[in-house]
């Protein structure tokens, strides 16, 4: 179905914003890829849904005309790209935000400052990985993103017009609207705090490597469980640990093949998310195996971070 070429923001521009990019390329929409500074100058190809998707840099001017904007930034650089955006792009319009992690509060504060526009919390089960500089491709095609009111049920929750026609045309496959997406953003970052944290503290580039430490995923998880409920309020009665353990597991084995990101990134000398996920247990008494595995985390980047600036410096 044609839907005339209405633009949608993508903010970042990696393997999360390439997949958003690309699908709604596929189904008629333009996407925008943005980085800080303004519109990605450089072509990216996706691969995905048995197709390759050819993404070409838009003109300056269809920043003014986007009618929702995708972030899909990591959870540290989400205030300050966000921000740099914001008078570019027209206000009104939702703005859907995937990145992992514990971002509540940043979220509220800036839907605070910034009630202008309609903002959204956003998470996305879907794996892709980087092929090229400038090339991803889909880990499974069964992935998917939803997104609903920041308030969840409490809040508004009737979808603007472009984000009917986004989910209508997808038939709810890849783009889900969803009135509990704020629950659902919790059940992700337990898995993202289990799963991410393990594979980085045992050096696992992929996920399904886990599936060899059934006990420790199953103790660490119980904490992650214990404390989202501490942080966020109960969990709904049908979502037992039993149940939020057992979806772990199946997450797991879906996403076997999938190289984990923040290992990747730990690798790569760069800074992850452990701040907004294992490390949170910090504040808080009674998680001993989260506050572990952090401190672990924090000694394993901390040289790897230092070694790259240093280098950065002296080039």
């Amino acid at each position: 179905m044609v839907v005339g070429g209405r633009f949608v923001g993508i903010l970042g521009a990696g393997a999360v914003g390439s997949a958003t990019g690309a699908r709604l390329k596929m189904l008629g929409f333009r996407p925008v890829l943005l980085g800080r500074s303004g519109i990605v100058t450089r072509s990216i190809q996706f691969h995905g849904w048995d197709m390759i998707v050819k993404m070409e840099p838009e003109s300056s001017q269809s920043l003014k005309k986007v009618e929702a904007l995708f972030v899909t930034v990591k959870a540290f650089d989400l205030v300050a790209s966000i921000e740099a955006v914001l008078e570019k792009i027209p206000r009104n319009i939702p703005i859907v935000t995937l990145s992992n992690g514990a971002i509540e509060s940043e979220l509220k504060e800036l839907a605070r400052k910034h009630g202008e526009w309609i903002w959204r919390k956003g998470v996305c089960f879907a794996g892709s990985f980087r092929l090229g500089p400038s090339e991803f491709s889909l880990g499974s095609p069964n992935g998917y993103i939803v997104f609903g009111s920041l308030e969840g049920r409490l809040g508004v929750t009737e979808k603007s017009n472009i984000e009917a026609q986004i989910t209508q045309l997808d038939s709810n496959s890849f783009f889900r609207w969803s009135e509990d997406a704020i629950v659902e953003s919790r059940k992700k970052w337990v898995y993202n705090v289990v799963i991410n944290t393990l594979c980085t503290v045992h050096s696992l580039g992929r996920n399904g490597l886990l599936l060899e430490r059934e006990s420790e995923i199953k103790s660490v998880h119980e904490e992650a469980y214990r404390l989202a409920q501490e942080m966020w309020g109960p969990w709904p009665a049908d979502f037992s640990c039993e149940d939020s353990c057992k979806s772990l597991l199946d997450l797991i084995n879906l996403t076997s093949d999938n190289e984990n990101s923040m290992y990747r990134d730990s690798q790569d000398n760069k800074q992850t998310e452990n701040e907004y996920l294992a490390v949170v247990a910090c504040k808080y008494q009674g998680y001993p195996l989260l506050q572990a595995l952090s401190v672990q985390i924090n000694h394993l980047l901390s040289p790897n971070l230092l070694e790259n600036k240093v280098s950065q410096d002296h080039k």
